[in-house]
């Protein structure tokens, strides 16, 4: 009797092991869609210290599926991931539908909105809060400003540099050189072309500096409005002043043919790479135009990490997210992008800002 009870314990004993060590090593799975090869480079350059910091993770990482299009069907099919990558272009709509969580702050490490706001550089809140909420934790951050190629204005003996919309169109007939062909050697800017959708930022933006904007309170066209029709009219002046020539991209100003370019952050790697190669290409910085009686108002745009409302552990997901938006993300993200501003903010830790 006493050896059959022995044995039983034993067996206890055994089984109760068992079960510890599977609990001790069982692992929440999250998983994370994501955009092309640099954010899948980062992530597995990261992983080794994941895997310490969350050993009760288990991450499915499924890199280029962070389109749109996919995201959408996922949502629709039921089987959206925990975390996605996407762009603050196409977030409104999922924020409107409510499928997506805001941003758990106490999830991250911060008490309120305005520590969140401070882990980032100043005025990102007009980029990453809609509604005054945030719904995403931004790994690229794209704001304009001008670039300017002094060496065309030395030529041109030019030496005050416009900061407004009104004085770059003046520039036009002090530095634009257009040969017998029609065709400009030199001009005064030069604008993003890629896609048409580059104008919608600077029209937008130029309507904001107005006061107005391209939708009314009621959430219909506002194009009509007479600073709308005043900033279309300034949009068209570049062209028609003979200060830029619309056929052109930003590449004009890495050739040296153009004077200013106001164009977005992350091309500061180009430029300045352009410049260590080319004596004559010296660059400096000046602020996105704006109008003469306007106030400054420049384009911003953004990817980050979102939360699926699919997502069976929110705050673990929101964990994991921090993770991989945050300041050594930053440093992987820097050499191959360029920009930490533009690419992946510098997302400081609550002691790291306290320090």
């Amino acid at each position: 009797m006493k050896r059959r009870l022995l044995l039983v314990l034993c067996l206890s004993l055994i089984v109760a092991a068992n079960l510890v060590t599977v609990s001790a090593f069982a692992q929440s799975k999250i998983t994370f869609w994501t955009l092309g090869p640099t954010y899948t480079r980062v992530i597995q350059a990261l992983m080794p210290e994941f895997e310490k910091e969350f050993p009760h993770v288990e991450l499915e990482l499924v890199p280029g599926m962070g389109g749109p299009d996919r995201i959408t069907a996922a949502f629709a099919s039921g089987d959206a991931p925990d975390i996605f990558t996407i762009g603050s272009l196409y977030a409104p709509q999922w924020i409107a539908q409510g499928l997506v969580h805001p941003v758990d702050f106490d999830a991250i490490g911060v008490k309120d909105q305005q520590e969140f706001e401070d882990l980032y550089f100043p005025g990102i809140g007009g980029t990453i809060f809609l509604g005054g909420e945030a719904y995403f934790l931004p790994t690229e951050v794209t704001t304009f400003a001008s670039y300017v190629n002094r060496h065309l204005f030395d030529q041109a003996g030019i030496g005050e540099i416009p900061e407004t919309w009104e004085g770059i169109r003046d520039l036009g007939s002090k530095l634009s050189r257009v040969n017998a062909d029609g065709v400009f050697e030199r001009q005064a800017m030069t604008l993003m072309r890629m896609n048409g959708w580059w104008n919608t930022l600077y029209l937008t933006s130029m309507m904001r500096q107005l006061g107005t904007d391209w939708l009314d309170e009621s959430g219909n066209p506002n194009f009509t409005d007479p600073s709308s029709v005043r900033a279309w009219e300034a949009y068209l002046s570049l062209h028609s002043s003979g200060a830029w020539d619309p056929t052109q991209n930003w590449n004009t100003f890495t050739r040296g043919q153009a004077a200013i370019f106001p164009g977005p952050s992350y091309h500061h790697k180009t430029f300045t790479m352009t410049a260590e190669q080319q004596a004559d290409f010296v660059v400096e910085n000046a602020p996105y135009p704006t109008f003469a009686d306007g106030t400054l108002v420049s384009p911003s745009y953004a990817s980050g990490l979102f939360v699926s409302k699919q997502s069976a552990d929110p705050k673990l997901a929101w964990q994991v997210a921090n993770f991989f938006a945050g300041r050594e993300a930053a440093r992987c993200t820097l050499p191959s992008r360029g920009m930490c501003c533009r690419h992946a903010p510098m997302n400081r830790t609550p002691a790291d800002t306290a320090s």
